[in-house]
C-alpha cells in the first residue's frame, strides 16, 4: 500500500487529513484517458491531468470525487 505522503509533490493539493486514496491500474494511456472522462462525467473533478511520472516509471491522472477523495488512475 502507498502511503499518503507519497503522493506529495506529485499531485496538487493532498489533503492532509480524512478522505481516502484509491489508486485504480488500467493497461495504457487510452484506458486512463477514458476513465477520466468516466469519473468527470460523474462528478469528479480532475487535480492533474494524466502525465509520465519517472520516478515511478508510469503514467497517472488524479481527481477527487464528489466527497473529496483522492483517485489516482495509473497504467501498470
Amino acid at each position: 500500500m502507498i502511503q499518503r505522503d507519497a503522493f506529495v509533490g506529485e499531485v496538487p493539493s493532498v489533503p492532509d487529513e480524512g478522505g481516502a486514496t484509491f489508486v485504480v491500474p488500467v493497461t495504457d494511456a487510452a484506458a486512463i484517458d477514458a476513465a477520466v472522462a468516466l469519473c468527470q462525467r460523474h462528478g469528479a473533478i480532475l487535480v492533474a491531468p494524466a502525465r509520465d511520472l519517472p520516478g515511478w516509471g508510469l503514467r497517472a491522472a488524479h481527481l477527487r470525487d464528489p466527497d473529496g477523495n483522492l483517485l489516482e488512475i495509473q497504467t501498470y
